[in-house]
């Protein structure tokens, strides 16, 4: 099973070595999630976004949708998943991906 051919950003984040941030804030804020529910963040480092001056002009919501771009739903998506497949194997993550009930 061979996803990705020569060049390594077209393949698949699931069988490459990554480090990722998890935070429960819901540990030590319980106002952070919804009563019988948790809170966790997820921060996956990226490679440096390419600037533009021009951004700088936009409002912040507007400029935020153009950086997105740079990383296609497909990246997103993979790193994702392989950041659940990380997690799932951890006791009571398991099924993970089934209990989300709402990502930014």
């Amino acid at each position: 099973q061979n996803e990705g051919s020569s060049s390594s950003s077209s393949s698949s984040m699931k069988d490459r070595p990554f480090n990722f941030y998890v935070h429960r804030a819901s540990m030590t804020d319980e106002s952070a999630s919804p009563p019988n529910c948790d809170s966790i963040m997820v921060l996956v480092p990226c490679p440096t976004l390419a600037r533009n001056a021009d951004l700088a002009l936009l409002p912040r919501d507007e400029a935020i949708e153009v950086y997105k771009q740079q990383f296609g739903k497909d990246m997103v998506d993979d790193v994702r998943d392989a950041v659940l497949r990380r997690l799932s194997v951890l006791e009571g993550l398991e099924n993970l991906s089934d209990l989300i009930l709402d990502e930014v």
